[in-house]
């Protein structure tokens, strides 16, 4: 998304990708996609490996709160999209289907959280809350910007689904949805390639330009249960996490191998 940077900051960042794939014995990605994105863009000298996705909750991710709502005045089910107000995070297709579930007269609560702030496009939250207000859905959405992860976990375990609309990320679903298939939350996320190498976890896809697509399968996944007990889903994390150690440290043992057939 060359649009997002400036030709100095392009420069310099392809200058830093460069220089780690060439120094790099082993470069570790998040996302088959990011290495079809090196090699076509940079061609690598390094090996690639690719970490397998691995959502992990934490043990105190299942704490109770039960001021949590109230002490953020939520009073109604909501969606959750947690995504800094960064313009390729794309919350205006999310607010085009909440205007039109409003419109058909059967509205939607989202809550949005994140970093507020984007120094590429400073006013964009401003054009966002602008566009609520034009659309008449102030009431629908509740804009908490960046909050304490333990917060902001605690209000994704009561959350009806998480939302993820982005148009691109480097891992997949991005952190969200990280976080919400380890708390055991239906997902609605963009259909990205990026994204489809999780599909076997993921509730629904969306093209991420069709809002009302994206408002069928928030409605689809409404009546989505979740049916992992806490202790469910800290075992498949482990298990997760432990799959992952194993990628891991087996890249690092054959770039040493390597390193000392070298020397």
């Amino acid at each position: 998304m060359p649009e997002l940077f400036s030709p100095a900051e392009r420069r310099a960042r392809d200058r830093g990708f460069r220089r780690l794939l060439h120094h790099a014995d082993t470069v570790l990605v998040h996302a088959g996609a990011v290495r079809d994105d090196i090699l076509r863009e940079y061609g690598s000298a390094a090996r690639i490996v690719v970490i397998p996705f691995a959502p992990c909750p934490e043990p105190w991710w299942f704490d109770e709160d039960p001021t949590i709502l109230t002490r953020y005045g939520i009073k109604r089910p909501f969606f959750m999209c947690s995504n800094q107000f960064w313009k390729h995070k794309n919350h205006r297709v999310l607010l085009a289907a909440i205007a039109e579930a409003r419109r058909t007269g059967a509205p939607i609560h989202v809550v949005l959280t994140g970093a507020t702030s984007d120094h590429r496009h400073p006013a964009y939250l401003a054009e966002l809350q602008a566009e609520i207000a034009d659309a008449g859905i102030a009431d629908d959405v509740r804009i908490l910007g960046l909050l304490p992860k333990a917060d902001q976990l605690k209000l994704m375990r009561h959350a009806t689904a998480v939302v993820q609309p982005s148009l691109f990320e480097g891992s997949p679903g991005g952190g969200s949805v990280h976080h919400g298939i380890a708390l055991g939350r239906p997902t609605v996320v963009a259909d990205l390639p990026v994204n489809r190498e999780i599909s076997d976890l993921v509730t629904a896809y969306f093209d991420p330009h069709d809002p009302h697509m994206l408002l069928h399968a928030l409605k689809k996944v409404a009546s989505h249960q979740s049916e992992a007990s806490d202790e469910g889903l800290l075992l498949m994390g482990l298990r997760r996490r432990r799959a992952a150690g194993e990628v891991i440290k087996a890249a690092f043992l054959e770039a040493g191998s390597d390193r000392r057939l070298r020397q």
